[in-house]
């Protein structure tokens, strides 16, 4: 629960307010060593079409494209999608939401979906259902939820529960959770779900939500700086990776 809805406006609001090229050069470069990249170039050859279900500002159409693979990044933001359309004109963009892809049947080789599925309150079946209509046969989907553990919870509490926080943003998945729902919809798993990325608001939130009011320059930074210290704090695990196919 939060103060805010998972809308379009709600959405575009944080990303286009952190909107910089740097960024982007930056987080693109980081994505070399993500393992997110490891799992894609694991299953997925190059050449393949990968479509970025929850695209947000682009980073990795953007980046996949670089690498020999076409690309179609959706989101529902129409702001965000028309800045994508400006910035880089030769990918292929789409304004739509994920539970209705504007695609035909078995039309993609690989997807690719970052914390998104979790934002449905009906819960992530009617995006995995697209997600396998979209797919080809043996077509690989590239998954992270929100682990659910106490760290997140707590996390959660710290930044939220005082502030009123009464409309449904998105659902915490613990790995039982996340498998029971992969494999409902009609995908077999290909390895385990493993962690891939940490917060510092897990690790130490009573600290993230005083810098909540510092200006973005100074989050980003203290991020950072905290970043190192992460693989040292059992509870700082915030997303997983499930890697599904397509039968």
């Amino acid at each position: 629960m939060r103060t805010f809805g998972s809308s379009g406006e709600a959405w575009a609001a944080p990303f286009l307010a952190a909107d910089s090229s740097l960024l982007d050069r930056v987080k693109s470069l980081s994505l070399h060593l993500d393992p997110r990249w490891r799992a894609i170039r694991r299953h997925t050859p190059r050449g393949s079409l990968v479509l970025d279900a929850g695209c947000g500002m682009g980073v990795w159409p953007v980046f996949l494209s670089g690498r020999g693979y076409r690309t179609i990044g959706i989101d529902f933001s129409d702001q965000m999608v028309a800045l994508l359309r400006r910035r880089y004109p030769a990918l292929d963009w789409r304004c739509a939401r994920i539970q209705e892809l504007p695609l035909e049947d078995a039309s993609v080789d690989a997807l690719i979906s970052w914390g998104v599925i979790e934002h449905d309150e009906r819960g992530p079946q009617a995006a995995l259902a697209e997600f396998m209509r979209v797919l080809k046969p043996g077509g690989i989907a590239y998954l992270t939820v929100p682990l659910d553990s106490p760290a997140q919870r707590r996390s959660s509490r710290a930044q939220f529960e005082g502030a009123g926080a009464d409309t449904f943003f998105q659902y915490f998945l613990t790995i039982p959770d996340f498998r029971g729902q992969v494999e409902a919809a009609g995908f077999r798993l290909v390895g385990d779900i493993v962690p891939v990325s940490r917060h510092h608001a897990l690790a130490y939130p009573n600290l993230y939500v005083r810098l909540a009011g510092a200006p973005l320059p100074v989050q980003r930074a203290a991020g950072w700086a905290l970043k190192p210290t992460l693989p040292f704090r059992s509870g700082s695990i915030n997303m997983v990776l499930a890697v599904a196919q397509k039968p």
